[in-house]
């Protein structure tokens, strides 16, 4: 029996898209999954056909989690050389669309904080994405922090980093004085 099942990452939203002669939609894309004795992980050519295509390319962006289920397909081509190359690809029969890409929140762990709903977040909900992004910026600029105040361009650049992270739909707490200094 050749079937697999498959959990990993979309790589990217550049996919190859095409038509089968009947019309069918065809698109590739490739998924990153973890190998179990640790390193890199793996990086997976999948193939979804008609429906399964639409839909991924609709529903899912770069970073979200999905489950492949399909089989192990060996295709032939001839390269630009004339010779003859093989290409291994799983071909999807059904694709299940798990999570939307998650960031760690303020502790560290990975309870689902998604950016892109947050102005619906409650109250709460919205302090712990206040705190995550602080504590992003936080390490982000640690290597800066000794020249802000004393080059333009490590300030013009944190300032813009700032103005990114926080041009949101919350409330956020002035957090930027610490020790009696403005970072």
């Amino acid at each position: 029996m050749n079937k697999v099942i498959l959990t990993g990452r979309v790589v990217s939203e550049d996919y190859f898209k095409a038509k089968t002669t009947s019309g069918k939609a065809v698109l590739g894309f490739v998924i990153a999954v973890n190998n179990e004795y640790g390193g890199e992980p793996d990086f997976l050519n999948i193939t979804a056909f008609g429906l399964q295509a639409s839909n991924f390319e609709k529903y899912n962006k770069k970073g979200d989690l999905v489950e492949v289920i399909g089989k192990i397909k060996r295709n032939a081509y001839v390269d630009r050389d004339n010779h003859k190359q093989y290409k291994m690809e799983i071909v999807a029969d059904n694709i299940i669309y798990s999570a939307k890409k998650v960031d760690r929140n303020a502790e560290g762990n990975d309870e689902d904080i998604i950016y892109k709903d947050e102005s619906k977040l409650p109250k709460e909900e919205k302090e712990k994405v206040v705190k995550a992004r602080l504590k992003k910026k936080d390490e982000m600029m640690e290597p800066f922090k000794q020249y802000i105040g004393m080059d333009p361009l490590c300030q013009s650049v944190y300032d813009k980093y700032e103005e990114e992270a926080f041009n949101k739909d919350v409330e956020v707490k002035d957090e930027t004085k610490k020790h009696g200094q403005t970072l």
